[in-house]
């Protein structure tokens, strides 16, 4: 009888009719319920940006490959649904949106975030979407008739932060804060006089990005790239002055020798002498600690200070360290320091990394852990399976790179394996599939072969025993709790 296989999409379909790879239209002739297979190859491509995808067989079958026993003339038509492609680009940031859509659907593009940081104190905004579609919403564009291919683009423009300070801090009324377009003037001002803890403060000048102070009233600032502008206000002779820390509340400073918590206010007077100093090491907590690292003045780390005629901070930079601590039941736990830097390369430290700098890894050390699993009992083994914790990774050499922005603490995960021994009796007769480690908990079926023929000599099997005691049955199934020995009894 007459059967038939064609395509919605026409001639020229690729096709496979009993393993043969043809073009539709097919047609052949088939015994009545004799048994067939059909397949086509998805998805089907004709055109850029354009595809067609499986939908079904005219007699109602979904697989692509499939089979078929007409008992009397047939036709089987594949059926496709065309689709096309929306791809969403963009520059920085994640793309949502893109992929195939059938035709005539309608779909949207979005980002995950409409700024992006892209460096310190700078970021991509979004401004609009731009192609086959329009608006100003990030999360959702306009929308999207798949009617063809279509491309969509994310706009962005650059923007700087602009931070605006005052000396001392407190200050209120001043303007200009915030993330600010690229190349943008910005007006900044600042009140004339202030009073702050009882204190009139009259404003002296703008200080640029740490520059002396040099221009009074309001200011304008080209926003090529993030700046600080601070407002500097001129005290009475009683200076106001302020000994902080980069850290805030928790840390100490020493101040003409008296140990304070910082931050501290201080009242001093005009072109007077002053000792200031920070402890090398401060650990506020298990797993913390702060390193002094320099004054916001270029001054050493014990040094004298002369009072100004106007509010001063001066603010000792720390650096915050935090702890790893790995914990392993075999082996020699350790950790490496892996800086942002790739050019620094590893070393190998005491265990305090400095938070946002540096990335660590967990490690099991190389002279006391090989290739090999560690030894335990005879018959036993352990054998490295995981990081967890604060580390990951299956690698026990070093885990993935572990975040450090706060004490943490990577563990090492074992398995137990215990070794199965397979021999017969007598011994020498031949090796019997299964002898290896095996995880602790699993089963292992044995299966002895009936007769095993050596020298001109047949031995029949008599049985198994595991460990000295008989066992019925082959094949036999051993749990492994323990280390085992099995033993396939043979006879001549």
């Amino acid at each position: 009888m007459l059967v038939f296989v064609t395509s919605n999409l026409g001639p020229g379909s690729p096709v496979i009719v009993d393993g043969q790879a043809i073009t539709t239209p097919f047609q052949g002739f088939w015994s009545p319920g004799s048994r067939h297979t059909l397949e086509v190859a998805v998805p089907v491509s004709r055109e850029p940006g354009a595809r067609y995808v499986f939908s079904g067989w005219s007699d109602g079958v979904v697989e692509k490959s499939r089979e078929a026993r007409p008992a009397e003339p047939a036709t089987y038509e594949a059926k496709f649904t065309k689709q096309y492609e929306l791809t969403v680009t963009t520059e920085v940031g994640e793309a949502l949106g893109q992929g195939w859509y059938d035709q005539g659907s309608t779909a949207y593009a979005g980002l995950k975030e409409g700024a992006v940081i892209t460096g310190d104190k700078a970021q991509k905004a979004f401004v609009k979407w731009d192609g086959w579609a329009t608006g100003t919403d990030y999360k959702k564009s306009t929308p999207i008739v798949m009617a063809g291919p279509r491309a969509v683009m994310a706009l962005w423009k650059q923007q700087y932060y602009l931070n605006v300070l005052s000396a001392p801090p407190g200050i209120a009324g001043l303007t200009g804060q915030g993330w600010q377009d690229e190349n943008a003037s910005v007006r900044v001002t600042a009140p004339t006089t202030y009073s702050l803890n009882n204190i009139s403060y009259t404003f002296k000048g703008w200080s640029l990005d740490g520059a002396p102070p040099s221009v009074s009233g309001a200011i304008s600032v080209k926003i090529d790239g993030p700046h600080t502008i601070s407002a500097q206000y001129k005290a009475p002779p009683a200076v106001a002055v302020r000994v902080a820390t980069n850290i805030g509340s928790g840390t100490k400073v020493i101040v003409d020798g008296e140990i304070l918590s910082a931050p501290v206010n201080l009242v001093w007077e005009q072109n007077t002498t002053h000792t200031l100093y920070v402890e090398s090491l401060q650990s506020p907590a298990a797993g913390v600690r702060y390193v002094f690292a320099g004054w916001s003045d270029g001054g050493a780390q014990r040094h004298t200070v002369t009072t100004p005629d106007y509010f001063v901070q001066y603010t000792a930079t720390l650096e915050r360290q935090y702890y790893l601590t790995v914990v392993s039941p075999y082996g020699t736990p350790g950790r490496e320091k892996r800086s942002f830097d790739p050019a620094t390369g590893h070393a190998t430290d005491e265990g305090w990394f400095v938070e946002g700098e540096e990335e660590a890894r967990a490690t099991l050390n190389t002279d006391t852990v090989s290739s090999d699993p560690v030894s335990g009992d005879p018959g036993t083994r352990y054998v490295f399976v995981a990081w967890s914790g604060a580390a990951s990774g299956t690698y026990y050499h070093y885990s993935n790179a572990i975040k450090m922005n706060s004490a943490k603490t990577a563990t090492a995960s074992w398995k137990t394996q215990f070794y199965l021994k397979v021999v017969t009796n007598p011994p020498g007769l031949g090796v019997i599939a299964g002898e290896s480690w095996y995880d602790s908990g699993s089963a292992v079926t044995l299966t002895a072969p009936a007769s095993i023929t050596k020298s001109g000599v047949v031995y029949n099997f008599q049985g198994w025993s595991v460990d000295g005691a008989a066992v019925a049955g082959n094949p036999i199934s051993v749990a492994m709790s323990s280390a085992h020995t099995a033993t396939a009894g043979y006879a001549p």
